[in-house]
């Protein structure tokens, strides 16, 4: 997604950004922010109010104020240094070119207009030589080059100290020279925005995941954020219509202002969603964890009888919802908040979700109540090109046979990010699609690796698969030796050797087909993002020590990320498709109560002890590293700070492993010698 924002110089001109969508022409698809930033405009009043337009809304609303009386001259000098900085960063009118086409720069309203409307009411003063006055005024727009700039300088000065109204228009003219490095043309850098410096800023504070944050952090954070290149501006401003200009404040509101700073942003938590209670946890704790996972009453009964041993009726269940205050009716958080947690979601990694899965996310992980609409038309709000797109997709599939739970299990390995360093291996269930373990580490080709997560497997379920189904290849061959062993005396007629299946990559169907759903939803992000840092300069993959950083800061925010999306994409339903024989539902309920679909687990007991498997586990299979990084860097880590690397605290979001991996290349790079 690429946010377009509209800045605008007061409320009434945000108001009219209102009027624009009524007609509905797609104008105003996205979110957009207003700031009206005013400066010595009126005696003792200085002010910042930020706002933002939310199209689902239909209505401005403010996220932040700043009001002062005597504000000091250093959070004024920050505040406008930031906003200095954010416009360095731009284009000039770029991003007005790319969304809107070379005719809306007709309609934009640049820091020259300003300054001329300006110039003309101030004429209205001298109307015996108000000619003469817009002519020395535009001399000043005009001139290219510094030294015409001071001739031009000195001709208006003259005209103003010789003129009964000097000591206004002097006050004038002094207001626009201080802000000459922006207006005129002699001193205006060449990236410089066609835009009004001193009312521009933008809405995007919130999504930054600070709770708390005062403005002036917050620009920090988007200034932080444009040196990254992660957000491109449209400033643009439809066809101008003459409205009151200036503070219109009253004596009382004067009297009221203080030195104070006032942040309301709200930002959700991010919360993830009510944790699993325990195999021994009460009936009302499951009942509750089932619901925050969306799950129908008939099947949280199902859950309770068949995974718990606890038998209710339906009609219990209910009367037990009701009395937790369970509820997804009537009981829906408001709108901006979730397209506030979408907005920060999809700029973590999930901007290519279609509306059905980030309304299961922002239900089960983030403990929102949210309907379907809601989210779709929140979706087509922000990404009105990512919806059409996912929209015309048309997806065409193989047939394929799966029994029930266990009948045959898929597993393979997943290389996309393996070039910087991170790999990742799950197994997924054929039947139900019920992912089993998902797994991201420094490799998925060691034997020993993948071993462990088959025994962790077999070990929690206490249940032997049917078979198991992997490439051809030497990485399978402990998986292998261990499922013939396991199955070796169950009599049946995929016993012993049959037990294991081996293939050619792309008739592993289930497992590559979960791999692409990876891919949409998480993958993409990580890789651009790597890429990012690669084509900066910033990150060699051809460097040992360079993909070692890589897994030390940032593995453990995607083993967060993968977790998530497992649990996500075990409690999503699947649809029912015209054409397509397959089994709908919701994965775990097809895992784990086959019975309400005609079938039956597949899966073999255990006929050796736990002992025996923790014996197998110590003799055949290998943990991953610490943090997935070799002892060797582990080592330079201590010997480089002078602490245990283990006791470092793991990154909670993207902005800190990306400082981290940031300050660790460069302690690494000013030892190799590449700095």
């Amino acid at each position: 997604m690429q946010p377009s924002y509209v800045f605008k110089a007061s409320k009434a001109m945000a108001n009219l950004c209102t009027e624009m969508d009524c007609n509905k022409d797609g104008i105003l698809n996205e979110e957009f922010a207003f700031i009206n930033a005013k400066h010595n405009r009126c005696k003792n009043f200085k002010t910042v109010t930020l706002r933002t337009y939310h199209p689902i809304l239909r209505k401005t609303i403010c996220l932040a104020k700043m009001e002062a009386e005597a504000e000091s001259s250093e959070n004024l000098e920050i505040f406008w240094k930031l906003l200095n900085e954010m416009l360095e960063e731009v284009n000039n009118q770029t991003g007005v070119r790319q969304v809107f086409g070379e005719y809306i720069l007709q309609k934009c309203s640049s820091c020259e207009f300003h300054y001329k409307q300006s110039v003309h009411r101030h004429a209205k003063k001298v109307s015996e030589r108000s000619a003469d006055f817009i002519n020395l005024a535009e001399g000043l727009l005009d001139a290219l080059s510094i030294s015409d700039f001071n001739v031009a300088s000195s001709e208006i000065k003259d005209f103003i100290d010789n003129n009964a109204y000097h000591q206004q228009l002097n006050g004038w003219y002094k207001w626009w020279l201080q802000r000459k490095s922006h207006i005129f043309r002699a001193f205006k850098a060449e990236n410089t925005p066609a835009s009004n410096l001193a009312e521009i800023g933008h809405a995007k504070i919130a999504s930054v995941g600070r709770a708390f944050m005062s403005l002036l952090e917050g620009l920090e954070k988007t200034q932080h954020s444009l040196s990254c290149k992660m957000l491109k501006y449209v400033c643009l401003i439809r066809d101008y219509r003459k409205v009151a200009r200036g503070p219109q404040a009253t004596n009382e509101r004067l009297k009221n202002i203080t030195l104070v700073v006032v942040s309301v942003l709200i930002v959700l938590h991010g919360v993830i969603g009510y944790p699993y209670p325990g195999d021994n946890a009460s009936t009302e704790d499951l009942v509750k964890y089932y619901f925050c996972c969306l799950y129908t009453t008939r099947e949280i009964c199902g859950f309770l009888m068949l995974c718990h041993g606890i038998f209710v009726s339906v009609s219990t269940i209910e009367r037990m919802k009701r009395r937790l205050g369970l509820r997804r009716r009537q009981n829906h958080n408001p709108t901006f908040l979730v397209q506030e947690k979408i907005l920060e979601l999809r700029s973590e990694g999930y901007a290519n979700l279609d509306y059905r899965s980030m309304w299961r996310l922002l239900n089960s992980q983030y403990n929102l109540t949210v309907t379907q609409e809601t989210v779709r038309l929140c979706l087509r709000a922000i990404d009105s090109v990512g919806v059409e797109s996912r929209r015309r997709h048309r997806l065409h599939r193989r047939s394929y046979f799966n029994s029930g739970p266990n009948y045959l299990i898929h597993i393979d390995g997943y290389d996309k990010l393996r070039s910087y360093g991170i790999a990742i291996h799950g197994d997924i269930d054929g039947y139900s699609r019920r992912i089993l373990w998902l797994k991201a580490g420094p490799s998925n080709n060691n034997p020993t690796y993948i071993a462990k997560f088959y025994l962790n497997f077999v070990k929690e379920s206490r249940r032997i698969p049917r078979v198991v189904r992997a490439d051809a290849g030497t990485k399978n061959v402990i998986v292998r030796d261990l499922q013939i062993a396991l199955r070796f005396d169950h009599g049946d007629a995929m016993s012993e050797l049959r037990s294991f299946s081996t293939g050619r990559s792309t008739g592993n169907q289930r497992i590559e087909r979960l791999w692409r759903n990876l891919s949409e939803s998480f993958t993409s992000f990580w890789r651009n993002t790597f890429a990012y840092l690669r084509d900066a300069d910033i990150f060699c993959t051809a460097e040992p020590l360079h993909i070692e950083c890589i897994r030390y800061c940032f593995l453990p925010l995607i083993r967060s990320q993968l977790q998530e999306f497992m649990e996500t994409w075990n409690e999503h339903r699947v649809r029912r498709q015209r054409q397509i024989q397959a089994h709908t539902g919701v994965p775990n309920v097809l895992y784990f109560q086959p019975q309400m679909f005609g079938t039956f687990d597949y899966s073999f007991p255990l006929q050796c002890s736990v002992e025996t498997l923790d014996e197998l586990a110590v003799e055949y299979s290998e943990e991953w590293p610490i943090r997935g990084c070799s002892e060797e860097f582990l080592e330079l880590i201590r010997y480089l700070t002078g602490e245990e690397p283990t006791l470092f605290l793991i990154p909670q979001d993207m902005n800190e492993a990306l400082q981290n991996f940031c300050v660790l290349i460069y302690m690494c790079d000013s030892i190799t010698g590449r700095i």
